[in-house]
């Protein structure tokens, strides 16, 4: 199973697997811009990572 390691809030790396990543970023607790890693050191943004779905942010209503 293939790990993989992002870096938190408080920058320490994580270890999780690919569909533990899968999970973190459709429940929100990584974004788009969280900075993820493969086994082999290969370093980017989540939003490059293929598979990857991510929390819509949600959008507000105008007031009237």
């Amino acid at each position: 199973m293939a790990k993989w390691h992002y870096y938190n809030e408080n920058g320490e790396k994580i270890s999780v697997t690919g569909g533990q990543l899968k999970w973190l970023a459709k429940n929100g607790k990584i974004t788009p811009g969280t900075m993820v890693e493969t086994a082999d050191g290969k370093a980017a943004p989540a939003r490059k990572v293929k598979g990857l779905k991510f929390v819509e942010p949600a959008t507000s209503e105008p007031d009237n």
